[in-house]
């Protein structure tokens, strides 16, 4: 089932008889994630200013349809239901802009030729690392990988990595190859990434930096009462239990640290579950608490026990908005020092950064369970959140962008 939504603000007029009008397409995942939240909260804040839109469609519902299974390799490349569908929405509202969040696998790398096709100034967000990797995160067999590149996409086939299997893999590498052999690139006007290291790694890939436009997320926080942090509450993890989020690196650091009778409270689910049960148990942690899946609406609760949050990423995180939900709740964060973490967190002043290997994590597990300055710490994350993170600051960056797209229509 696909969904657009046309969003209007009639108290920002002034901007919107400018004729910016920014249609958004981003296909949703099977689960959700960080990332469809940052395209809500995108799309929602664009509309203060903008006339803004989101076309989005969902991975599931096409999957849903006769045959879905084993027609959605085709649909990769070209989706004639969607693409009908996007061609009537921008014969009917004129956007001045198309901003790409995701087609894949269901919207289809077709959506970049009808906007070419149509005359339609394109912009990219890039959330991941998707057009130098098929998997989307540099990261295979819990490691940092770049074994592909955009010449050569054959390792992703001979690994699987994509959804673990080969004809999906297939179906991805023969998109991202469309992509790259019919130079797209060269036709999108901006490109946005959430960090300095995402743009230098997109850089690397062969993007070109003058068309990169570093935009860190946003997450609004001023109306949020602040709870001091407990000294000697939980130690927090929140997010998908899967490789790359670093939960056995986690683990494999708390069994080595003296945890003063402290619990590690480890929120979410995800393909890791068993193996990190079996590591519980082959370490004695009586002291992890595996919590599941917790609604947005209870998480409150698990904050308000919470001393700091643990964000032990081992791969290359774009940007990790858990930070900025910790620093709303008043948390500091202990975070892996490499990716996007080092320009969020200020070690020390805003939480403390470790790098990604089992002894110097837990070294630094250990000087975040043994400090006496979660208070502190906490308001200094959540006064820069309020000051850099922001509706207000995120507008400002982004508006001159916007202004420079009406300028090219």
């Amino acid at each position: 089932m696909t969904s657009y939504l046309d969003k209007k603000n009639p108290m920002n007029m002034n901007r919107a008889k400018r004729g910016i009008k920014i249609l958004h397409l981003f296909n949703r995942y099977l689960e959700y994630g960080g990332e469809e939240g940052c395209v809500n909260r995108i799309h929602e804040t664009l509309s203060l200013r903008y006339q803004s839109s989101l076309f989005s469609i969902s991975t599931a519902d096409q999957l849903a349809r006769p045959l879905g299974k084993y027609r959605m390799f085709n649909w990769m490349l070209n989706n004639p239901s969607v693409i009908k569908e996007l061609r009537q929405i921008q014969e009917k509202e004129a956007h001045t802009v198309w901003l790409f969040h995701n087609v894949f696998p269901a919207i289809s790398i077709r959506a970049y030729e009808l906007a070419i096709e149509l005359g339609i100034p394109m912009m990219q967000y890039l959330h991941n690392y998707r057009f130098g990797c098929p998997a989307g995160t540099l990261f295979r067999d819990n490691k940092i990988c770049s074994d592909c590149s955009v010449e050569n996409f054959k390792p992703a086939l001979h690994h699987r990595c994509w959804r673990n299997s080969l004809p999906a893999s297939y179906a991805m590498t023969r998109s991202l190859q469309r992509f790259w052999k019919n130079d797209y690139m060269s036709q999108i006007h901006a490109f946005f990434t959430t960090s300095e290291d995402q743009k230098l790694r997109h850089i690397q890939m062969g993007f070109p930096a003058e068309k990169i436009h570093v935009v860190k997320h946003l997450l609004n926080a001023e109306e949020e009462p602040f709870n001091e942090p407990p000294q000697n509450g939980d130690i927090l993890f929140l997010g998908r239990l899967v490789q790359e989020k670093g939960i056995h690196l986690l683990l494999d650091a708390w069994s080595r640290v003296d945890r003063h009778g402290r619990k590690l409270r480890i929120v979410g689910e995800g393909s890791e579950l068993v193996s990190i049960k079996e590591k519980i148990s082959l370490y004695g942690l009586k002291d992890v608490i595996l919590e599941g899946y917790v609604p947005r609406e209870d998480h409150q609760e698990i904050w308000n026990k919470a001393s700091f949050l643990v964000a032990p990423s081992t791969w290359l995180e774009p940007f990790g908005m858990i930070i900025l939900e910790a620093w709303k709740h008043g948390r500091p964060v202990l975070a892996t020092n490499h990716g996007s973490f080092p320009e969020i967190i200020k070690h020390q002043e805003t939480g403390w950064l470790a790098n990604p290997n089992t002894e110097a994590f837990a070294r630094g597990l250990q000087l975040a369970i043994d400090s006496t300055s979660y208070s502190i710490m906490g308001k200094q994350g959540r006064n820069e959140l309020i000051n850099d993170y922001s509706q207000k600051a995120w507008l400002n960056t982004t508006s001159g962008i916007f202004d420079q797209m009406n300028v090219l229509t």
